[in-house]
């Protein structure tokens, strides 16, 4: 649940299944537009995308 309230942050996981090089490119360009993310390979295919708080960008989180 996101919090009503601006001034609480969270941290945003986004668990992707790569199937193929347009999905790990998009992937990667999602990774390069957020500032402080980083990404975690879970295992064959399955990677985690973490975004740091206020790392997605103020006109981009909703």
């Amino acid at each position: 649940m996101i919090p009503e309230n601006a001034s609480e942050r969270i941290e945003l996981l986004v668990l992707l299944r790569i199937i193929s090089r347009r999905s790990w490119d998009e992937l990667q360009s999602w990774h390069r537009a957020c500032p402080g993310s980083t990404v975690e390979h879970l295992m064959y295919g399955l990677y985690v995308l973490t975004v740091p708080p206020g790392g997605a960008g103020e006109g981009e989180a909703a």
